[in-house]
């Protein structure tokens, strides 16, 4: 309650490390008017007393109970901060491509037919999921962000640069020029002010208007106009279906690994030495909002996941059986302006997975831990090659010609389920609630190749809800969901 106490221990927040020895003379820096801290302190510079102390500086989190999280220290610190007047963007992630909206409606930022010429009119309009209304942003060298049109190398721009009010925003070619830069303000609904580089002139929609028509630059008014929503579509540089090694940054020989190879569900997830088997090769399955599922190879009907769904710093990661729309089974995949990406759980945001301890040698552990930028976080997504026959490409690619389907759905009192196995072989049905629980194993045994098989399910005795089919064959695990109805 005051400087003098009473106190309660927590436990520390800065020590040494493995690396680096003896941290203290610590101050810490708020950045006015934003939710920016850093730690400034001494520490012997790799452990060396003869070399004299070093200044070091990097950021401080917070827990959910407001603690202060413990601070990892980092031999890059942190990067430089330019005079701009910006906080720290909120849940922008760099090289996202992202849907525009025009605040409380449905309007979008686009470009007049999807053009990819220089000088195309720059508007809002209706939103229909067209690659005209999908923006890749960037964070450049000068601390302010690009915005470009995808597929194409045009970027939102204002015309000659102009720092007049009514200036028109269209498209141009990429030049580097201050016409394409942008200051991204996270206001506190939830909403972005996008401002011109060295005015004070924001993206606004004429008229702040609902309908479709002209996107200008105007005057700072603090209007809804000029509020614009980023909605994340897709994480950059991953290709769904892709397979994929992961090698952490500080240990570039190591890569991400299922302990021996196991197949079994509850597996330890941790480093190994690069060795081009199935387990260090992991498929990304696009799941929506910029979220990927990762397959590993050896157990093609698990998915990286972390325990028990926990999002505590140190929760331990691991495979389980894939269940469908499981936040600890799904990651945001972060895409950093070195080419790294970082790994935030769905139901742990602003975790990151990390090799626990920055530790290097064959066997260490992977978790997840608060977001602190090391090198413990980064990853390089190396594709593999898929004329390996260790991977078994060939089961992957015809994996997605199961096609389990479901019908009616929803339904009240009977679905029939059916699907098309490629081989002869065993096969399993099994029905589960939406915490995955078992319900019912609706069928297990041998179905024939290119045979359509039919199940039917009552759903008399099934209580109102979502529910998920999961079935299983050599070609991978597939899942359904299913609606019972009252």
């Amino acid at each position: 309650s005051s400087p003098l106490g009473p106190w309660t221990y927590k436990g520390q927040i800065l020590s040494s490390s493995d690396e680096e020895k003896g941290p203290g003379h610590h101050a810490i820096l708020q950045i006015p008017g934003c939710d920016d801290y850093y730690v400034i302190y001494h520490r012997w510079e790799n452990g060396d007393f003869n070399h004299g102390r070093a200044t070091a500086i990097d950021r401080m989190y917070f827990n959910a109970d407001a603690s202060i999280s413990r601070i990892v220290m980092t031999n890059e610190g942190v990067k430089p901060r330019t005079v701009n007047g910006a906080c720290s963007p909120g849940n922008l992630f760099l090289g996202g491509t992202y849907k525009l909206t025009h605040r409380g409606t449905n309007q979008c930022l686009d470009v007049d037919y999807n053009s990819n010429a220089p000088l195309a009119n720059v508007q809002q309009y209706n939103d229909n999921g067209n690659d005209a209304q999908r923006w890749v942003v960037t964070l450049e060298a000068d601390g302010f962000y690009k915005l470009t049109h995808k597929g194409t190398n045009q970027c939102l721009d204002v015309s000659y640069n102009s720092a007049s009010p009514g200036a028109n925003v269209q498209q141009y070619t990429d030049n580097g020029g201050d016409a394409q830069r942008w200051k991204l303000e996270a206001m506190n609904d939830g909403y972005y002010k996008v401002t011109h580089k060295g005015t004070n002139q924001c993206l606004d929609a004429v008229g702040n208007s609902p309908n479709p028509g002209e996107v200008i630059q105007y005057t700072d008014n603090g209007n809804n106009a000029q509020r614009w929503k980023f909605d994340l579509i897709s994480s950059a540089g991953i290709q769904n279906g892709g397979v994929y090694q992961l090698a952490p940054r500080f240990a570039p020989s190591k890569r991400l690994d299922v302990t021996g190879g196991s197949n079994v569900s509850g597996t330890n997830v941790g480093i190994w030495e690069k060795n081009n088997a199935p387990a260090q090769a992991w498929q990304f399955i696009d799941v929506g909002n910029g979220y990927y599922e990762l397959i590993p190879q050896c157990a093609t009907n698990s998915r990286l996941d972390v325990t028990a769904g926990n999002n505590a710093n140190g929760t331990n990661v691991q495979i389980w059986y894939g269940f469908a729309n499981t936040p600890a089974q799904q990651w945001r995949v972060i895409l950093r302006p070195d080419g790294y990406y970082e790994l935030e759980p769905r139901n742990a945001p602003g975790k990151r997975l990390d090799v626990a301890g920055e530790r290097g040698e064959s066997g260490a552990n992977v978790d997840i831990w608060q977001s602190f930028g090391n090198l413990a976080q980064q990853w390089k997504l190396l594709p593999m090659n898929n004329n390996d026959a260790r991977l078994a490409a060939p089961e992957i690619l015809e994996a997605s010609s199961v096609n389990l389907q479901a019908y009616p759905n929803p339904f009240s009192q009977q679905v029939t389920l059916s699907y098309t196995p490629l081989r002869t072989e065993p096969v399993s049905v099994v029905l589960y609630n939406s915490q995955g629980g078992l319900v019912q194993r609706v069928f297990e045994g041998e179905a024939e190749a290119g045979v359509a098989q039919k199940h039917i399910l009552q759903g008399g005795s099934l209580k109102a809800g979502m529910y998920v089919v999961k079935l299983a064959t050599s070609a991978g695990t597939f899942h359904r969901k299913i609606m019972v109805v009252r």
